[in-house]
C-alpha cells in the first residue's frame, strides 16, 4: 500500500520591499546631520530657510519608489538617488546660507547667484515709507488701518512732523516688507498698511520684524484701526485728536497709553484672542466698559472684574457720572486678558 504523505502548504511570503525604507532612512539621517551641525555652530539656523523649499522632493521620491516596486534593483536605485538628492540639497543650502561660500560660488557661477537669490532672500532689510502733507492737500480727517502678522511695533504721535504717516521698518528679506496704500476722497485721507507674510516652515528661522509708526499733524481727526497676529506692541498717544480706536490682537502683548487730549470721542474697541492688552488712561477720565469675555479676564487697575467662564456685562468707573472726559470701551476677549489702568 503506497504511503500517503501529507503536504502542508507553506504560508505565502510577504513581498519584500527593499526600497520601502530608503527614502525615510536617508531623510532622517539628513535631518539629524543638519541639526547636529546647527548645534555645533557649523551651520547657521537660517539654513532652514532654504531647506524647507525642497520638501516636495519627498513626494517625488515616494512616487518613484511606488512605480519601481520592491525589487533589490529598485531599492538600491532609490537609495542612491535619495542620497544624491539630499546631498545636493544640503550642499546648496550650505553654500547659500554661509556668506563666504555664497560669495565664492556667486563669483564663479553666474547661474548660482541668480538661483540662490530666490532661496536666500531673508537678510535683514530696512525701509521707510512716508505719506507726506504736500501730496494730500485738503485733508480734513484721517483713517489709518494697520495690519501686520507676527512683529514688534511702536506707534506714537509727533507734532513736530508734517507727515500724515510714517513707518520705519526692519524685516527679513521679502517677508514682512511693509506696503502702504493711501488715497484722498472728500477730505478723508485713507492710509492702509499691510506687510508681506509667509507662513511656511521657514518663518520660524528668520529674524524679527519691527515697525515704528509715527502719526504727524495730530490736530487732524483720526480713526485708528490696528490688527496684529502676534508679537509685542506699544502705542503712546499724547496729542492726537482721535475719533475711534479699534485694536485686534491675536496673541502677544499690547500696551496703549493715552494722554488726556487723545481720548477717542467715539470710544475704543478691543478684540483679543489669546493675547494681553493694557490700556493706560490719564487721571480723571471716567469710562464705561461693555465686555464679553470667554475664558479670559477683564481687570481694572489689576483687580478682576470677571471670573469664571463666559461673562458679559458692563463696568462703569466710580467717577464716570461726574467726569469731564468720558470714554466708552467695548471689550471682547477669548482666552486672553484686558487690563484698564487708571493713573
Amino acid at each position: 500500500m503506497a504511503e500517503i504523505k501529507k503536504v502542508i502548504p507553506e504560508p505565502p511570503k510577504e513581498k519584500e520591499r527593499h526600497g520601502s525604507g530608503a527614502v525615510w532612512a536617508m531623510f532622517l539621517i539628513f535631518i539629524g546631520v543638519i541639526f547636529l551641525l546647527n548645534n555645533l555652530g557649523v551651520l547657521p539656523w537660517t539654513v532652514w530657510g532654504v531647506l524647507w523649499r525642497f520638501w516636495p522632493l519627498l513626494l517625488v521620491l515616494w512616487g518613484v519608489q511606488l512605480i519601481l516596486g520592491g525589487s533589490w534593483f529598485s531599492g538600491i536605485t532609490i537609495a542612491i538617488v535619495s542620497f544624491i538628492l539630499f546631498l545636493a540639497v544640503m550642499l546648496l543650502a550650505l553654500t547659500s546660507a554661509v556668506p563666504t561660500m555664497h560669495d565664492y560660488f556667486s563669483t564663479h557661477m553666474s547661474w548660482f547667484s541668480r538661483f540662490s537669490t530666490t532661496l536666500t532672500d531673508y537678510g535683514e532689510k530696512t525701509k521707510q515709507i512716508r505719506v507726506e502733507e504736500p501730496d494730500y492737500a485738503g485733508t480734513k480727517e484721517r483713517d489709518v488701518t494697520v495690519s501686520i502678522g507676527a512683529a514688534t511695533f511702536t506707534l506714537v504721535d509727533d507734532s513736530s512732523t508734517s507727515d500724515f504717516f510714517k513707518v520705519d521698518a526692519i524685516y527679513s528679506g521679502r517677508y514682512g516688507e511693509p506696503r502702504v496704500a493711501s488715497s484722498l476722497k472728500d477730505g478723508k485721507l485713507s492710509i492702509n498698511l499691510s506687510n508681506d507674510t509667509d507662513f511656511g516652515f521657514h518663518m520660524f528661522w528668520f529674524g524679527d520684524r519691527s515697525y515704528d509708526f509715527t502719526l504727524g499733524k495730530p490736530e487732524v481727526p483720526t480713526t485708528l484701526a490696528m490688527k496684529m497676529g502676534a508679537g509685542t506692541g506699544t502705542i503712546n498717544l499724547d496729542e492726537l485728536k482721535e475719533k475711534k480706536i479699534t485694536l485686534d490682537l491675536g496673541a502677544g502683548k499690547l500696551t496703549v497709553t493715552l494722554g488726556k487730549n487723545s481720548i477717542p470721542a467715539e470710544g475704543i474697541k478691543l478684540e483679543v484672542g489669546a493675547g494681553s492688552v493694557t490700556v493706560n488712561l490719564p487721571e480723571g477720565v471716567g469710562f464705561k466698559a461693555t465686555y464679553d469675555v470667554g475664558i479670559g479676564d477683564l481687570k481694572v487697575d489689576g483687580a478682576a472684574i470677571t471670573s469664571g467662564f463666559a461673562a458679559d456685562g458692563t463696568y462703569t468707573s466710580e467717577n464716570y457720572a461726574g467726569a469731564e472726559t468720558k470714554l466708552e470701551i467695548e471689550v471682547s476677549v477669548g482666552a486672553g486678558s484686558v487690563n484698564i489702568q487708571t493713573q
